[in-house]
């Protein structure tokens, strides 16, 4: 396995053939995505150099474990800008390339604060996501897999009362799914998935401990001030057990042991 660090952009709605059918196990990972899957990567220079790492996970994050499931593949984890300006210096195809796409919550929480509906403005924001994962396409890249919004409403953070969160994390992940739909019908040589995170985070938060975690809706304040990307087994005696016991980290991040779900899913969708 081999690791470029950089830090950018269970069930399955398949939407075409499926990636399995069309295409061999990945030697490259790029993932795309907001504060849950991203490294911390300042947006600045080449981001296939190191960098500092920091994880909103307390551990490893769902791209990284993925790519350690799946043993010899490569990760790229930053931006989609940089990654087309800087993919030449891997040699990469689109047979052997899955590009991993997980953005949204930004989107759903900041829209939520008042009940209009906001079908017309998830179309435009996920107009311009698909407009870049068109230059992904028109770069080379032919196997997309797009995980949808998680559960907001149901985290710490969204448990406490915070708009229209519940629904409008449904409507943007109808919206996804619309576009992933059209996408892969304008493209036929592309295997265009979405990958249902909202029915994953559910199901661990309405049965926790079948997922080894002592509680689904909390987390421990000492754990929330982790941010490396290495597992840090130190138990503060205060808190309900170690880290990995937490579904979340903090009031809305997922655990690095939640994300190790997620890279499961992403992970038997794949091989």
């Amino acid at each position: 396995m081999h690791f470029i660090s950089t830090s950018l952009l269970c069930a399955v709605l398949a939407l075409g053939a499926s990636a399995s059918q069309k295409f061999p196990t990945p030697r490259f990972i790029v993932s795309f995505g907001d504060s849950f899957t991203s490294e911390a990567w300042n947006g600045t220079g080449n981001p296939l150099e190191p960098y500092p790492l920091q994880c909103s996970t307390g551990g490893p994050m769902w791209p990284r474990q993925l790519a350690t499931l799946i043993g010899n593949a490569t990760l790229f984890n930053g931006q989609a800008a940089a990654f087309l300006k800087f993919q030449s210096q891997a040699s990469w195809s689109g047979n052997d390339t899955v590009f991993e796409i997980a953005v949204g919550t930004n989107d759903v929480l900041n829209s939520s604060l008042d009940a209009s509906d906001k079908t017309s403005l998830y179309n435009q924001v996920l107009d311009s996501y698909f407009q870049i994962v068109g230059q992904l396409y028109a770069a080379g890249g032919r196997r997309f897999v797009l995980s949808n919004v998680i559960p907001l409403a149901k985290t710490p953070f969204g448990a406490g009362g915070f708009g229209k969160l519940a629904q409008n994390a449904i409507q943007y992940n109808a919206v996804l799914e619309k576009k992933a739909a059209e996408f892969q019908k304008s493209k036929p040589d592309t295997s265009t998935v979405v990958f249902d995170t909202h029915k994953l985070f559910a199901n661990m938060m309405n049965k926790p401990s079948s997922y080894g975690f002592n509680t689904g809706d909390k987390f421990c304040m000492t754990y929330m001030l982790r941010m490396g990307c290495e597992i840090d087994p130190t138990v503060d005696p205060v808190c309900n057990g170690p880290i990995d016991a937490f579904m979340w980290k903090d009031m809305l991040h997922p655990s690095w042991t939640s994300h190790k779900q997620w890279a499961l899913g992403l992970y038997n969708l794949l091989k």
